[in-house]
């Protein structure tokens, strides 16, 4: 929940700053090009004592979907190992619309949302498989970095083309 204003230095630079729409249908999105990138069941592990997922609970899904997603890019870890590249979130949003508890079933769309020289956007929907709705959608904006110079590198063309067809637009 919003506590008080944002203060401008903490307002997200890669997407809008108010929450993000939940009211997408899946179909609608499966359609334009969403991808499963993650299944799974939230464990009591990962709530709080209140029985309710903890935000990094929702974080960690997109940790999971995440390697899946760039595997989509063209960006697989062989490639990224050989070529001694890491993967980076330099900016994220969580947007809950609905809390999750142990016990339920979920996965997540994952949508790519933009693509630019060294950056690219998706946007993670996690749905509650049994309600069939979305519950939460995170917001990410990602680099390769070189892991010996610590510096972002271009996206290999082939990405950025690869990427490029998948943009949606509306997600």
């Amino acid at each position: 929940k919003v506590r008080g204003p944002m203060p401008p230095e903490a307002a997200p630079r890669s997407f809008a700053a108010p929450p993000a729409a939940l009211g997408t249908p899946l179909k609608r999105l499966e359609t334009l090009g969403a991808k499963v990138t993650y299944r799974g069941r939230v464990m009591p592990a990962d709530c709080q004592a209140n029985g309710l997922l903890d935000d990094r609970g929702y974080v960690a899904r997109f940790t999971d979907a995440g390697p899946h997603a760039w595997a989509e890019a063209g960006l697989h870890h062989d490639f990224l190992a050989e070529n001694t590249l890491g993967r980076v979130a330099v900016e994220m949003k969580l947007t809950i619309g609905q809390e999750l508890t142990a016990g339920a079933l979920i996965h997540v769309l994952t949508a790519f949302t933009a693509v630019g020289r060294s950056t690219f956007s998706m946007r993670h929907h996690i749905v509650d498989t049994r309600a069939e709705r979305i519950v939460a959608i995170g917001e990410l904006t990602v680099l390769i970095m070189d892991l010996k110079a610590r510096r972002s590198v271009p996206l290999p063309v082939s990405a950025r083309e690869r990427l490029a067809e998948r943009v949606i637009t509306e997600s």
